[in-house]
């Protein structure tokens, strides 16, 4: 009896959950599909989502080959001739550059043919001691052929350059200062100059000119010497250096300049 009180119980309150709503300790059902889905089905607008950028870049072969037009020429340097000297051609385009090489002959003639036509650089160079100062550029014809000649100049040996500070004047002391280093052409046709550090230097005068510092000198780590002079009688100055007691340059350095006058005009004198 107390069974079927209870079993009558339970459908009592079932019947009040299903009337009410989900019964108290039950788990509610789950959504259907259409209350978690938009009904709409319009494509989303990503044009102000911003991408990352992806790596890397792209890439275009220039062709320097292939063509009908040629160059050729002779390179020339300080002592005639020059064999052995590198001569490197470059297409220039909006894409990008291509090159071709070539070395001079004894005679310092070269050549290079199936070229195709365009804008062209050309240099030439022979390490460690001629370069191109300025390279040659030009157009080439589809089909031509051009003769570039090329003239190398000499980047070896000692070189100077000098600076004074304030102006040479007339009994005023000044500061000479001079820069010493030793040309050389790379394998690449860079002409550089490097540092002759730790050399000694000589200044001689031919003009009017005293010396304060101590003479000769030695250049520090990058080259440099430097003399405080006073000269005494107005005019070009005569200045030239001796390095490591073989290499002698010529300074090209302003005039001295009069100084102020100190001389008071003598007032006239009158006899009586």
């Amino acid at each position: 009896m107390r069974a079927r009180l209870a079993l009558a119980g339970a459908g009592v309150l079932l019947a009040a959950g299903c009337a009410g709503g989900v019964p108290s300790g039950m788990i509610p059902p789950a959504p259907s599909a259409s209350t978690l889905l938009p009904s709409s089905t319009a494509t989303s607008d990503l044009t102000g989502v911003a991408l990352a950028a992806v790596p890397g870049r792209t890439t275009t072969t220039v062709a320097i080959k292939g063509g009908g037009a040629s160059l050729s020429g002779t390179v020339i340097g300080p002592p005639g001739p020059v064999g052995g000297a590198e001569v490197h051609v470059e297409r220039i385009t909006s894409q990008g550059v291509a090159s071709e090489d070539a070395v001079t002959g004894p005679d310092g003639s070269w050549s290079i043919s199936g070229l195709l036509g365009g804008r062209y650089r050309v240099r030439a160079w022979r390490a460690p001691d001629l370069d191109l100062t300025t390279p040659a550029i030009l157009f080439l014809g589809d089909s031509e052929s051009r003769a570039v000649p090329l003239t190398l100049t000499s980047f070896t040996g000692t070189m100077v350059s000098s600076a004074v500070n304030p102006a040479p004047v007339a009994e005023v002391p000044f500061n000479i200062a001079v820069v010493v280093a030793a040309g050389a052409v790379d394998t690449s046709g860079v002409a550089r100059a490097n540092p002759a550090a730790f050399t000694k230097v000589e200044l001689t005068a031919t003009s009017d000119m005293t010396l304060n510092t101590i003479n000769p000198g030695y250049t520090d780590a990058t080259g440099r010497v430097q003399w405080e002079a006073v000269c005494h009688t107005p005019g070009p100055l005569g200045v030239s250096i001796v390095v490591n007691d073989t290499d002698t340059v010529t300074l090209n350095l302003p005039a001295c300049s009069p100084g102020a006058s100190t001389t008071t005009a003598a007032s006239p004198s009158t006899t009586g």
